[in-house]
C-alpha cells in the first residue's frame, strides 16, 4: 500500500509541485511511435479502453497520472509507472505491464471518452476552437491556484499544438474490438 500511496499520489504531486511535470488524468498507450491520451472523467472508461489497447499490442505509457512535458514545440508523454489499473482495487498498484515504454514521445491526439448506449454508434469528431480547452482542463491534476497562470499558458500551447476529439464509446464491452479498430485507424491518418 505505500508503493501505491507513493507512486500515485506523493511523486506525481512533488514533481508537480517543483515543475518538473503537468500531469494529466488519463490513460495513455502508444501507436506507432506516437502516444494517444484517453481522458473521461473518473470511473468513465480510461482505463477499460486502456487496457484494451494493451492487449492488442500496444505499449502502455502510463494509466491514470500522465506525465507532460514540451520539448521545443513539441508536447510530449512519458511513463509513470509500468502498471496497470484495469479496476477499482483503490490500494493496489495494479498487474505489471511487460510492454511499458518509458521515453518521452510526442503526443498525438488526445481522445475524450463519452459514454453511449450499449447499441449506439461509435464516431470521432474533432474538438475545436474554446471547446478543446473545456475538453481537457478538467482532465489536469493538482489544479492549485499558484499553478494557474503558468498551467494556462501551458494548456494553450499544447491545445495550438495537439489535437483534441471525442469520441462516443458503447457501453458495451463487445464493442471494444470495433472501438479499437476505429481509434487505431483514425490516429494513423494524423501521423
Amino acid at each position: 500500500m505505500i508503493g501505491f500511496w507513493l507512486l500515485h499520489l506523493v511523486l506525481p504531486l512533488y514533481l508537480s509541485l517543483e515543475g518538473v511535470y503537468d500531469f494529466f488524468h488519463a490513460g495513455c498507450v502508444e501507436v506507432d511511435g506516437a502516444v494517444m491520451m484517453f481522458v473521461a472523467p473518473s470511473m468513465g472508461g480510461k482505463s477499460t479502453l486502456t487496457d484494451f489497447f494493451i492487449k492488442q499490442g500496444h505499449s502502455l505509457v502510463a494509466d491514470d497520472k500522465v506525465p507532460t512535458i514540451i520539448e521545443g514545440d513539441c508536447f510530449m508523454a512519458g511513463g509513470s509507472h509500468p502498471y496497470h489499473r484495469p479496476y477499482r482495487k483503490f490500494e493496489e498498484l495494479g498487474h505489471y505491464v511487460e510492454n511499458f515504454s518509458s521515453a518521452f514521445k510526442p503526443i498525438q491526439g488526445f481522445y475524450g471518452i463519452k459514454s453511449v448506449a450499449a447499441d449506439g454508434d461509435i464516431k470521432i469528431s474533432e474538438v475545436r476552437g474554446a471547446a478543446k480547452f473545456s475538453a481537457l482542463l478538467p482532465h489536469y491534476l493538482y489544479r492549485f491556484s499558484f499553478f494557474e497562470k503558468k498551467r494556462m499558458h501551458y494548456l494553450i500551447a499544447m491545445l495550438n499544438a495537439v489535437r483534441v476529439f471525442d469520441v462516443t464509446v458503447p457501453r458495451n464491452l463487445k464493442k471494444l474490438p470495433e472501438v479499437h479498430n476505429i481509434i487505431y485507424n483514425h490516429s494513423r491518418d494524423l501521423l
